[in-house]
């Protein structure tokens, strides 16, 4: 793993693209973390890491999507374009539950149905916690804004 980490970070710093490829995720994990350890060393990364929350799309078909027994409560939905119930296109709903055919989600303390038949108006995503370091190559794919700020993806 380190030899991989080294090279890794030696095209980078030549101004070369460098791409690691693994055939399992766990893998993929354990060369990620010799590759930061690397650049700890290296002074490229800070020393203090910062969790943080990131949305991974989960990639359901629009039948997966309106079938409740695919929602699980902390999931979030977000909305692409409006849809019936008040829904509006860049909402993001979290699941609360399920019970009797229908998904309950909740936003700013309200909670809604949400309107399965509705499934092309949204996408489905998994909230899970990541580590990033200040010095962190992060890739954006789809753009967003915190705040006054605006990140586009490349």
């Amino acid at each position: 793993m380190a030899a991989i980490a080294q090279t890794h970070l030696a095209a980078r710093k030549e101004g070369r693209s460098s791409l690691i490829v693994a055939p399992i995720h766990a893998e993929c994990r354990a060369i990620a973390d010799a590759v930061r350890e690397q650049q700890r060393k290296e002074g490229l990364l800070s020393a203090e890491d910062h969790r943080i929350m990131r949305l991974g799309k989960l990639n359901l078909t629009a039948s997966q999507r309106y079938d409740p027994i695919n929602y699980y409560s902390g999931q979030v939905v977000e909305f692409h374009r409006r849809a019936r119930g008040g829904f509006k296109s860049g909402e993001r709903w979290e699941v609360a539950g399920r019970s009797s055919g229908e998904v309950v989600v909740v936003k700013d303390g309200q909670a809604k149905l949400l309107p399965l038949t509705q499934a092309k108006s949204f996408d489905l995503y998994a909230a899970e916690e990541i580590t990033l370091a200040a010095g962190d190559m992060v890739r954006i794919t789809k753009n967003f804004r915190a705040g006054a700020q605006r990140f586009e993806r490349e």
